[in-house]
């Protein structure tokens, strides 16, 4: 999409971004993405992004915790995949950093890892349990699972203990 070549006054910049919000809770830099595109100015995005922080519409902490809720109840990803993704909405290292360990004490990885390699089994038809275990070992991969957990999981619950090789070859 081209930015605009009319300029928005704050209001309209203002409106803009209310009528963003009532859709979905968006980070600051999403927010601020938007209104660029839109036509606003650097200033009065500016304005406008304070004034929604100081009346509480715009919250990077906010939003973080509930978007890292809201995917883990309806779909089990792990840490890294998070913190990726909340670096893509623009939210600093820190706040992804605090937000994650102040969830992840309450939730289990490994927990969420099981699940999703339930969620992936379900789908695999009667193959090979090895053949079985690199996908889901890539599935949970792609969650951002970490390694450790994916390879418990795997070696656990789908080789009965044999052993499958990490993706590096280790």
């Amino acid at each position: 999409m081209k930015p605009s070549t009319k300029r928005l006054d704050t209001q309209g910049a203002k409106d803009i971004a209310y009528r963003l919000l009532s859709a979905r809770s968006h980070s600051i830099c999403e927010i601020r993405r938007k209104l660029k595109r839109r036509g606003a100015e650097d200033a009065t995005i500016a304005d406008v992004i304070s004034q929604l922080q100081v009346s509480g519409y715009l919250d990077d902490r906010a939003f973080s915790e509930l978007y890292v809720q809201g995917r883990i109840a309806h779909k089990a990803y792990g840490r890294r995949w998070f913190f990726h993704s909340l670096l893509r909405r623009g939210i600093d290292k820190e706040i992804i950093e605090e937000t994650l360990d102040r969830i992840f004490n309450e939730i289990s990885e490994r927990d969420l890892a099981s699940q999703a390699a339930a969620s992936k089994l379900q789908k695999l038809g009667d193959e090979d349990p090895r053949m079985r275990a690199a996908k889901v070992a890539r599935f949970l991969r792609s969650r951002g699972f970490n390694e450790g957990v994916i390879m418990e999981i795997v070696n656990d619950q789908l080789t009965g203990g044999v052993e499958v090789e990490h993706e590096d070859g280790e």
